[in-house]
């Protein structure tokens, strides 16, 4: 599968007032320049326009990854740590949780989480090597 990875915030609009709209940029134009791999790389992105391509049509945004997204790319932790729980929970899904961009990837699974779930996130980190 084809790697579309949403550089995710609370909106669409880079605004210097909102840092994570500035840092999904900047992430958008390194993915643009193949610093991530064979991977389409967009943001800044709200959840609507990252996986509903109705969205993203109704908010003009013209990208392979608009409203199809197989990777969302949180700005900070905790954001990242809430999206995975609620999808989780709420889809009743597998799950795997990493922090990139220290020298090697973090595994954050939680205690609760499935033997899958964790072995996903093991999988999940072994790929970010």
């Amino acid at each position: 599968m084809h790697a579309r990875k949403a550089v995710m915030s609370a909106t669409e609009a880079v605004s210097e007032g909102l840092p994570s709209t500035v840092d999904a940029r900047t992430i958008a134009e390194m993915g643009a320049r193949g610093e991530f791999g064979e991977a389409d790389v967009f943001g800044p992105f709200a959840l609507d326009n990252a996986l509903c391509p109705e969205a993203a049509k109704a908010k003009g945004i013209s990208n392979p990854v608009a409203g199809a997204a197989n990777c969302l790319i949180a700005p900070s932790i905790e954001v990242g740590n809430f999206l995975g729980k609620a999808a989780k929970y709420f889809n009743r899904s597998a799950c795997a949780h990493v922090v990139v961009g220290a020298r090697v990837p973090i595994l954050i699974p939680s205690r609760v989480e499935s033997i899958e779930d964790k072995l996903n996130s093991i999988a999940l980190g072994v790929l970010n090597v």
